[in-house]
């Protein structure tokens, strides 16, 4: 079971919306999709969770995806990893 399923099939049950604001009550979904979509990513899982039908929710999984990916990418770039620093034109 994925790590934050409970959570949003709890939401989902109580008919909750998510917010976008970080100081809101729904900030904590927004930080566990964000971190499942890493987690998928790292576990090499190209497909959210099936409890993800909310926009939001979709969305900020592929945020933390997204990011992910894009770390990963930096991570064998030679222009990010020549000692500067600095990430390259591509990656900045």
């Amino acid at each position: 079971m994925r790590e934050c399923e409970h959570k949003i099939e709890v939401a989902q049950a109580h008919g909750q919306v998510v917010a976008v604001q970080s100081d809101d009550d729904g900030s904590h979904l927004r930080d566990e999709a964000f971190a499942q979509g890493i987690a998928d990513f790292e576990n090499e899982r190209t497909q959210p969770p099936p409890e993800f039908s909310h926009g939001d929710m979709l969305r900020w999984w592929n945020e933390g995806y997204d990011f992910a990916a894009e770390l990963d990418e930096m991570s064998c770039c030679s222009g990010c990893n020549d000692s500067t620093g600095n990430p390259c034109i591509t990656h900045s």
